[in-house]
Protein backbone atom coordinates (compact mmCIF):
# COMPACT_ATOMS: atom_id res chain seq x y z
CA UNK A 1 0.00 0.00 0.00
CA UNK A 2 2.82 2.42 0.77
CA UNK A 3 4.30 2.02 -2.71
CA UNK A 4 0.88 2.47 -4.35
CA UNK A 5 0.19 5.63 -2.35
CA UNK A 6 3.59 7.03 -3.34
CA UNK A 7 2.89 6.32 -7.03
CA UNK A 8 -0.58 7.82 -6.73
CA UNK A 9 0.83 10.95 -5.10
CA UNK A 10 3.29 11.37 -7.97
CA UNK A 11 0.42 11.13 -10.47
CA UNK A 12 -1.54 13.85 -8.67
CA UNK A 13 1.56 16.03 -8.54
CA UNK A 14 2.27 15.52 -12.24
CA UNK A 15 -1.30 16.47 -13.20
CA UNK A 16 -1.45 19.57 -10.97
CA UNK A 17 -2.06 22.75 -12.97
CA UNK A 18 -1.41 25.16 -10.12
CA UNK A 19 -5.09 25.69 -9.37
CA UNK A 20 -6.69 22.36 -10.29
CA UNK A 21 -5.85 18.82 -11.35
CA UNK A 22 -6.30 17.63 -14.91
CA UNK A 23 -7.64 14.06 -15.17
CA UNK A 24 -4.78 12.83 -17.35
CA UNK A 25 -1.72 14.12 -19.18
CA UNK A 26 -2.73 13.43 -22.80
CA UNK A 27 -6.49 13.06 -23.22
CA UNK A 28 -7.79 15.53 -20.63
CA UNK A 29 -5.96 18.88 -20.33
CA UNK A 30 -8.71 20.79 -18.46
CA UNK A 31 -10.57 20.57 -15.13
CA UNK A 32 -13.56 18.24 -14.87
CA UNK A 33 -16.27 18.61 -12.25
CA UNK A 34 -16.68 15.25 -10.56
CA UNK A 35 -13.02 14.43 -11.22
CA UNK A 36 -12.08 17.37 -9.01
CA UNK A 37 -14.37 16.12 -6.26
CA UNK A 38 -12.77 12.67 -6.32
CA UNK A 39 -9.30 14.24 -6.45
CA UNK A 40 -10.13 16.32 -3.36
CA UNK A 41 -11.08 13.14 -1.49
CA UNK A 42 -7.60 11.74 -2.08
CA UNK A 43 -5.84 15.04 -1.41
CA UNK A 44 -7.64 15.30 1.93
CA UNK A 45 -5.23 12.62 3.16
CA UNK A 46 -1.99 14.11 1.86
CA UNK A 47 -2.50 17.82 1.11
CA UNK A 48 -5.74 19.34 2.47
CA UNK A 49 -4.77 22.86 1.41
CA UNK A 50 -4.48 21.73 -2.20
CA UNK A 51 -7.83 19.94 -1.91
CA UNK A 52 -9.41 23.25 -0.89
CA UNK A 53 -7.77 25.03 -3.83
CA UNK A 54 -9.07 22.29 -6.15
CA UNK A 55 -12.67 22.72 -5.06
CA UNK A 56 -12.54 26.51 -4.82
CA UNK A 57 -11.25 26.78 -8.39
CA UNK A 58 -14.13 24.65 -9.64
CA UNK A 59 -16.75 26.74 -7.87
CA UNK A 60 -15.24 29.96 -9.22
CA UNK A 61 -16.50 28.74 -12.61
CA UNK A 62 -20.06 28.22 -11.34
CA UNK A 63 -22.77 29.86 -13.42
CA UNK A 64 -24.91 32.57 -11.84
CA UNK A 65 -27.93 30.25 -11.95
CA UNK A 66 -26.06 27.68 -9.84
CA UNK A 67 -25.03 25.30 -12.65
CA UNK A 68 -21.66 23.73 -11.83
CA UNK A 69 -20.07 23.01 -15.23
CA UNK A 70 -18.75 19.68 -16.36
CA UNK A 71 -15.55 21.24 -17.76
CA UNK A 72 -13.62 24.35 -16.78
CA UNK A 73 -11.31 25.08 -19.69
CA UNK A 74 -7.65 25.72 -19.06
CA UNK A 75 -6.52 28.57 -21.36
CA UNK A 76 -2.91 27.45 -21.03
CA UNK A 77 -3.54 23.88 -22.20
CA UNK A 78 -1.12 22.76 -24.89
CA UNK A 79 -3.06 19.58 -25.71
CA UNK A 80 -6.05 19.67 -28.06
CA UNK A 81 -9.45 18.57 -26.80
CA UNK A 82 -12.83 18.15 -28.49
CA UNK A 83 -15.31 19.66 -27.87
CA UNK A 84 -13.47 22.76 -26.75
CA UNK A 85 -14.75 26.05 -25.42
CA UNK A 86 -15.52 27.45 -28.86
CA UNK A 87 -17.71 24.45 -29.68
CA UNK A 88 -19.73 24.89 -26.48
CA UNK A 89 -20.12 28.65 -27.02
CA UNK A 90 -21.68 29.14 -23.59
CA UNK A 91 -21.35 32.92 -23.95
CA UNK A 92 -24.82 32.69 -25.50
CA UNK A 93 -26.22 32.54 -21.96
CA UNK A 94 -25.62 35.52 -19.66
CA UNK A 95 -25.53 33.24 -16.61
CA UNK A 96 -22.29 31.66 -17.79
CA UNK A 97 -19.01 33.15 -16.55
CA UNK A 98 -17.04 35.34 -18.91
CA UNK A 99 -13.86 33.86 -17.48
CA UNK A 100 -13.02 31.01 -17.15
CA UNK A 101 -14.83 29.48 -20.09
CA UNK A 102 -16.81 26.33 -19.43
CA UNK A 103 -18.97 23.65 -20.99
CA UNK A 104 -22.74 23.97 -20.70
CA UNK A 105 -23.65 20.75 -18.92
CA UNK A 106 -23.06 19.19 -15.48
CA UNK A 107 -21.78 15.97 -13.91
CA UNK A 108 -22.92 13.95 -10.87
CA UNK A 109 -23.00 16.10 -7.70
CA UNK A 110 -20.43 14.32 -5.53
CA UNK A 111 -18.99 17.64 -4.34
CA UNK A 112 -20.69 17.88 -0.94
CA UNK A 113 -19.46 14.37 -0.17
CA UNK A 114 -15.92 15.47 -1.03
CA UNK A 115 -16.20 18.62 1.08
CA UNK A 116 -17.48 16.58 4.02
CA UNK A 117 -14.55 14.14 3.74
CA UNK A 118 -12.15 17.06 3.66
CA UNK A 119 -13.84 18.77 6.61
CA UNK A 120 -13.66 15.61 8.70
CA UNK A 121 -9.94 15.18 8.05
CA UNK A 122 -8.82 18.81 8.10
CA UNK A 123 -11.48 21.25 9.32
CA UNK A 124 -11.24 24.84 8.12
CA UNK A 125 -14.37 26.68 9.22
CA UNK A 126 -13.62 29.90 7.37
CA UNK A 127 -13.04 28.14 4.04
CA UNK A 128 -16.14 26.00 4.56
CA UNK A 129 -18.34 29.03 5.19
CA UNK A 130 -17.01 30.59 2.00
CA UNK A 131 -17.77 27.52 -0.15
CA UNK A 132 -21.18 26.63 1.26
CA UNK A 133 -23.19 29.25 -0.69
CA UNK A 134 -21.90 27.77 -3.95
CA UNK A 135 -22.68 24.23 -2.83
CA UNK A 136 -26.20 25.21 -1.85
CA UNK A 137 -26.73 27.07 -5.14
CA UNK A 138 -25.56 23.97 -7.01
CA UNK A 139 -28.10 21.72 -5.30
CA UNK A 140 -30.81 24.35 -5.61
CA UNK A 141 -30.13 24.56 -9.35
CA UNK A 142 -30.60 20.81 -9.75
CA UNK A 143 -33.88 20.78 -7.83
CA UNK A 144 -35.16 23.93 -9.51
CA UNK A 145 -34.14 23.30 -13.12
CA UNK A 146 -33.76 19.54 -13.43
CA UNK A 147 -36.42 18.17 -11.07
CA UNK A 148 -39.35 16.51 -12.82
CA UNK A 149 -41.81 14.55 -10.67
CA UNK A 150 -39.28 14.41 -7.80
CA UNK A 151 -36.44 12.95 -9.91
CA UNK A 152 -33.53 15.05 -11.14
CA UNK A 153 -32.91 14.59 -14.88
CA UNK A 154 -29.88 14.79 -17.12
CA UNK A 155 -30.00 16.15 -20.66
CA UNK A 156 -26.85 14.58 -22.11
CA UNK A 157 -25.17 11.18 -21.55
CA UNK A 158 -22.02 13.06 -20.53
CA UNK A 159 -23.91 14.45 -17.53
CA UNK A 160 -24.19 10.95 -16.10
CA UNK A 161 -20.41 10.61 -16.04
CA UNK A 162 -20.93 7.20 -17.68
CA UNK A 163 -20.77 8.63 -21.16
CA UNK A 164 -21.50 5.77 -23.54
CA UNK A 165 -23.22 3.38 -21.15
CA UNK A 166 -25.62 0.89 -22.79
CA UNK A 167 -28.27 2.44 -20.54
CA UNK A 168 -28.60 5.38 -22.93
CA UNK A 169 -28.88 3.42 -26.19
CA UNK A 170 -32.70 3.39 -26.50
CA UNK A 171 -33.05 7.07 -25.57
CA UNK A 172 -30.42 8.11 -28.11
CA UNK A 173 -31.92 5.90 -30.81
CA UNK A 174 -35.20 7.82 -30.50
CA UNK A 175 -33.48 11.10 -31.34
CA UNK A 176 -33.87 12.13 -34.98
CA UNK A 177 -30.58 13.48 -36.26
CA UNK A 178 -30.86 16.13 -38.99
CA UNK A 179 -30.81 14.50 -42.42
CA UNK A 180 -29.58 17.56 -44.26
CA UNK A 181 -26.24 17.82 -42.49
CA UNK A 182 -23.74 15.45 -40.93
CA UNK A 183 -21.92 16.88 -37.92
CA UNK A 184 -18.39 17.87 -38.93
CA UNK A 185 -15.83 17.38 -36.19
CA UNK A 186 -12.47 15.78 -35.46
CA UNK A 187 -12.18 13.58 -32.40
CA UNK A 188 -8.83 14.16 -30.76
CA UNK A 189 -9.28 11.18 -28.42
CA UNK A 190 -8.88 8.73 -31.32
CA UNK A 191 -5.44 10.14 -32.06
CA UNK A 192 -4.24 9.01 -28.62
CA UNK A 193 -6.28 5.89 -27.75
CA UNK A 194 -7.42 3.00 -29.92
CA UNK A 195 -10.97 3.37 -31.20
CA UNK A 196 -11.96 0.07 -29.54
CA UNK A 197 -11.59 1.77 -26.14
CA UNK A 198 -13.69 4.83 -26.97
CA UNK A 199 -17.32 5.64 -27.88
CA UNK A 200 -18.31 4.92 -31.45
CA UNK A 201 -18.73 7.57 -34.15
CA UNK A 202 -22.48 6.91 -34.12
CA UNK A 203 -22.66 7.73 -30.42
CA UNK A 204 -20.57 10.86 -30.91
CA UNK A 205 -22.92 12.11 -33.59
CA UNK A 206 -25.70 12.12 -30.99
CA UNK A 207 -23.44 13.80 -28.43
CA UNK A 208 -22.50 16.61 -30.81
CA UNK A 209 -26.10 17.02 -31.96
CA UNK A 210 -27.24 17.53 -28.37
CA UNK A 211 -24.64 20.26 -27.88
CA UNK A 212 -26.10 21.99 -30.94
CA UNK A 213 -29.57 21.68 -29.39
CA UNK A 214 -28.32 23.44 -26.25
CA UNK A 215 -26.70 26.20 -28.26
CA UNK A 216 -29.82 26.76 -30.36
CA UNK A 217 -31.73 27.29 -27.10
CA UNK A 218 -28.96 29.58 -25.76
CA UNK A 219 -28.72 27.18 -22.81
CA UNK A 220 -32.07 28.48 -21.58
CA UNK A 221 -33.27 26.08 -18.90
CA UNK A 222 -36.99 26.59 -19.47
CA UNK A 223 -36.63 25.93 -23.21
CA UNK A 224 -34.51 22.84 -22.70
CA UNK A 225 -36.92 21.33 -20.18
CA UNK A 226 -39.50 21.41 -22.95
CA UNK A 227 -37.45 20.66 -26.04
CA UNK A 228 -34.31 18.69 -25.19
CA UNK A 229 -34.82 15.23 -26.74
CA UNK A 230 -32.67 13.53 -24.09
CA UNK A 231 -34.32 13.94 -20.65
CA UNK A 232 -33.42 11.01 -18.43
CA UNK A 233 -33.46 10.24 -14.70
CA UNK A 234 -30.26 8.35 -13.92
CA UNK A 235 -30.14 6.26 -10.71
CA UNK A 236 -26.47 7.02 -10.02
CA UNK A 237 -26.96 10.77 -10.43
CA UNK A 238 -30.00 10.82 -8.16
CA UNK A 239 -28.43 8.55 -5.55
CA UNK A 240 -25.31 10.71 -5.37
CA UNK A 241 -27.51 13.79 -5.03
CA UNK A 242 -29.38 12.24 -2.10
CA UNK A 243 -26.13 11.36 -0.34
CA UNK A 244 -24.74 14.82 -1.06
CA UNK A 245 -27.91 16.52 0.24
CA UNK A 246 -27.36 14.76 3.56
CA UNK A 247 -23.70 15.75 3.52
CA UNK A 248 -24.70 19.36 2.83
CA UNK A 249 -26.95 19.29 5.86
CA UNK A 250 -24.07 18.07 8.03
CA UNK A 251 -21.76 20.73 6.59
CA UNK A 252 -24.30 23.47 7.26
CA UNK A 253 -24.52 22.36 10.87
CA UNK A 254 -20.72 22.27 11.13
CA UNK A 255 -20.59 25.85 9.86
CA UNK A 256 -23.16 26.92 12.45
CA UNK A 257 -25.84 27.63 9.87
CA UNK A 258 -28.47 24.94 10.34
CA UNK A 259 -31.16 27.22 8.94
CA UNK A 260 -29.46 27.13 5.53
CA UNK A 261 -29.36 23.33 5.37
CA UNK A 262 -31.40 21.74 2.57
CA UNK A 263 -34.85 20.62 3.67
CA UNK A 264 -34.64 16.89 4.54
CA UNK A 265 -37.88 16.18 2.70
CA UNK A 266 -36.21 17.13 -0.60
CA UNK A 267 -33.83 14.15 -0.57
CA UNK A 268 -36.50 11.89 0.89
CA UNK A 269 -38.88 12.70 -1.95
CA UNK A 270 -36.16 11.81 -4.45
CA UNK A 271 -35.51 8.51 -2.65
CA UNK A 272 -39.21 7.59 -2.76
CA UNK A 273 -39.41 8.49 -6.45
CA UNK A 274 -36.36 6.34 -7.17
CA UNK A 275 -37.94 3.34 -5.51
CA UNK A 276 -41.22 3.98 -7.29
CA UNK A 277 -39.97 4.57 -10.84
CA UNK A 278 -36.33 3.52 -11.13
CA UNK A 279 -36.44 0.14 -9.43
CA UNK A 280 -36.76 -2.76 -11.88
CA UNK A 281 -37.77 -6.12 -10.46
CA UNK A 282 -36.83 -7.77 -13.74
CA UNK A 283 -33.34 -6.25 -13.71
CA UNK A 284 -32.82 -6.76 -9.98
CA UNK A 285 -31.38 -3.26 -9.70
CA UNK A 286 -32.21 0.36 -10.40
CA UNK A 287 -32.48 1.47 -14.03
CA UNK A 288 -32.81 4.82 -15.77
CA UNK A 289 -36.12 6.47 -16.71
CA UNK A 290 -36.68 8.09 -20.11
CA UNK A 291 -39.07 10.96 -19.42
CA UNK A 292 -39.62 11.61 -23.15
CA UNK A 293 -40.76 8.05 -23.83
CA UNK A 294 -42.33 7.61 -20.36
CA UNK A 295 -40.61 4.28 -19.79
CA UNK A 296 -37.70 2.63 -18.05
CA UNK A 297 -34.44 2.07 -19.88
CA UNK A 298 -33.89 -1.60 -19.06
CA UNK A 299 -30.11 -2.02 -19.37
CA UNK A 300 -28.45 -3.55 -16.32
CA UNK A 301 -25.40 -1.42 -15.56
CA UNK A 302 -23.29 -0.96 -12.44
CA UNK A 303 -24.74 2.50 -11.91
CA UNK A 304 -27.92 0.67 -10.93
CA UNK A 305 -26.11 -0.52 -7.80
CA UNK A 306 -24.90 2.97 -6.85
CA UNK A 307 -28.06 3.73 -4.77
CA UNK A 308 -26.29 1.75 -2.04
CA UNK A 309 -24.43 4.98 -1.25
CA UNK A 310 -27.74 6.70 -0.45
CA UNK A 311 -29.35 3.79 1.39
CA UNK A 312 -32.06 3.65 -1.25
CA UNK A 313 -33.74 0.38 -2.15
CA UNK A 314 -33.51 -3.14 -0.79
CA UNK A 315 -29.89 -3.55 0.32
CA UNK A 316 -30.13 -7.34 0.31
CA UNK A 317 -31.30 -7.39 -3.31
CA UNK A 318 -28.63 -4.95 -4.44
CA UNK A 319 -25.85 -6.89 -2.70
CA UNK A 320 -27.22 -10.13 -4.13
CA UNK A 321 -27.04 -8.60 -7.61
CA UNK A 322 -23.53 -7.29 -6.99
CA UNK A 323 -22.39 -10.78 -5.98
CA UNK A 324 -23.92 -12.44 -9.06
CA UNK A 325 -21.76 -13.31 -12.13
CA UNK A 326 -23.02 -10.27 -14.04
CA UNK A 327 -21.16 -7.85 -11.76
CA UNK A 328 -18.81 -10.01 -9.67
CA UNK A 329 -17.53 -12.34 -12.38
CA UNK A 330 -15.81 -15.61 -11.59
CA UNK A 331 -12.79 -17.29 -13.23
CA UNK A 332 -10.29 -14.53 -12.55
CA UNK A 333 -12.37 -11.58 -13.76
CA UNK A 334 -12.25 -8.30 -11.89
CA UNK A 335 -15.24 -6.55 -10.30
CA UNK A 336 -17.19 -4.37 -11.01
CA UNK A 337 -17.74 -4.30 -14.80
CA UNK A 338 -19.76 -1.23 -15.71
CA UNK A 339 -22.26 -3.22 -17.78
CA UNK A 340 -23.78 -6.63 -17.17
CA UNK A 341 -20.98 -8.99 -18.19
CA UNK A 342 -23.53 -11.55 -19.43
CA UNK A 343 -25.47 -9.15 -21.65
CA UNK A 344 -25.05 -8.69 -25.42
CA UNK A 345 -24.24 -5.01 -24.83
CA UNK A 346 -21.12 -5.86 -22.80
CA UNK A 347 -17.83 -4.75 -24.38
CA UNK A 348 -14.88 -5.42 -22.12
CA UNK A 349 -12.61 -2.66 -23.50
CA UNK A 350 -15.00 0.08 -24.63
CA UNK A 351 -15.21 2.97 -22.16
CA UNK A 352 -18.38 2.64 -20.01
CA UNK A 353 -19.74 -0.43 -21.78
CA UNK A 354 -17.86 -2.99 -19.68
CA UNK A 355 -14.53 -1.85 -18.21
CA UNK A 356 -13.93 -1.44 -14.49
CA UNK A 357 -13.65 2.15 -13.23
CA UNK A 358 -12.11 3.10 -9.87
CA UNK A 359 -14.68 5.80 -9.12
CA UNK A 360 -17.68 3.54 -9.62
CA UNK A 361 -16.05 0.85 -7.49
CA UNK A 362 -15.40 3.53 -4.87
CA UNK A 363 -19.06 4.61 -4.82
CA UNK A 364 -20.25 1.02 -4.45
CA UNK A 365 -17.59 0.32 -1.80
CA UNK A 366 -18.69 3.33 0.22
CA UNK A 367 -22.30 2.25 -0.17
CA UNK A 368 -21.48 -1.21 1.15
CA UNK A 369 -19.75 0.34 4.15
CA UNK A 370 -22.73 2.60 4.82
CA UNK A 371 -25.00 -0.46 4.66
CA UNK A 372 -22.85 -2.34 7.19
CA UNK A 373 -21.73 -4.93 4.63
CA UNK A 374 -18.16 -4.77 5.86
CA UNK A 375 -16.98 -8.12 4.47
CA UNK A 376 -18.15 -7.38 0.95
CA UNK A 377 -16.86 -3.80 1.19
CA UNK A 378 -13.46 -5.07 2.26
CA UNK A 379 -13.39 -7.58 -0.58
CA UNK A 380 -14.24 -4.92 -3.18
CA UNK A 381 -11.67 -2.51 -1.76
CA UNK A 382 -8.94 -5.16 -1.82
CA UNK A 383 -9.78 -6.38 -5.33
CA UNK A 384 -9.82 -2.79 -6.62
CA UNK A 385 -6.47 -1.91 -5.07
CA UNK A 386 -4.91 -5.14 -6.34
CA UNK A 387 -6.14 -4.37 -9.85
CA UNK A 388 -4.76 -0.83 -9.78
CA UNK A 389 -1.47 -1.92 -8.21
CA UNK A 390 -0.91 -4.52 -10.95
CA UNK A 391 -2.16 -2.57 -13.99
CA UNK A 392 -1.12 0.94 -13.02
CA UNK A 393 -3.06 4.11 -12.30
CA UNK A 394 -5.07 3.93 -15.50
CA UNK A 395 -8.38 5.49 -16.51
CA UNK A 396 -10.24 2.16 -16.67
CA UNK A 397 -9.49 -1.57 -16.81
CA UNK A 398 -10.39 -4.66 -18.80
CA UNK A 399 -12.41 -6.78 -16.35
CA UNK A 400 -11.35 -10.02 -18.05
CA UNK A 401 -7.57 -9.50 -18.12
CA UNK A 402 -7.01 -6.65 -15.68
CA UNK A 403 -5.06 -4.65 -18.26
CA UNK A 404 -5.15 -0.87 -18.02
CA UNK A 405 -7.03 1.12 -20.67
CA UNK A 406 -7.61 4.72 -21.69
CA UNK A 407 -5.44 7.43 -20.21
CA UNK A 408 -2.35 6.65 -18.20
CA UNK A 409 -1.58 8.51 -14.95
CA UNK A 410 -5.28 9.09 -14.28
CA UNK A 411 -6.00 11.42 -11.39
CA UNK A 412 -9.17 10.04 -9.82
CA UNK A 413 -7.75 6.51 -9.92
CA UNK A 414 -4.76 7.86 -8.01
CA UNK A 415 -6.83 9.88 -5.54
CA UNK A 416 -9.31 7.13 -4.73
CA UNK A 417 -6.47 4.62 -4.37
CA UNK A 418 -5.10 6.86 -1.63
CA UNK A 419 -8.50 6.95 0.09
CA UNK A 420 -9.04 3.19 -0.13
CA UNK A 421 -5.47 2.47 0.97
CA UNK A 422 -5.99 4.68 4.04
CA UNK A 423 -9.05 2.61 4.91
CA UNK A 424 -6.99 -0.57 4.58
CA UNK A 425 -4.20 0.72 6.84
Amino acid sequence: MKDLVERATRVLDSNWLGHATRPGPHLYPHQWSWDSAFVAIGLAHIDPDRARIELSSLFRAQWRNGLLPQIVFNPEATTDYFPGADVWDTDRNPASPFEPRTSGIVQPPVHALAVLELHRRAPDAEWLRGLLPGLRAWHDYLYRERDHDRLVHIRHPWESGMDDSPAWDPALARIKLPRDSQPNYRRVDLTRVTEHERPTRADYDYYVHLVEVFKSADYDESKLRETCPFWVADPLFNAVLIASERALGELSAAAGDRDAAPPPERAQATAWAMEERLWSEAAGCFVAWDARAHEQLPARVAGGLAPLIAGVGDTDRLVEELEAPSFWPVDGWHPVPTADALSPAFERRRYWRGPVWANLNWLIWRGLREAGRDDRARALRERTLQLIDAAGLREYFDPTTGSGLGSDAFSWTAALSIDMAADAA
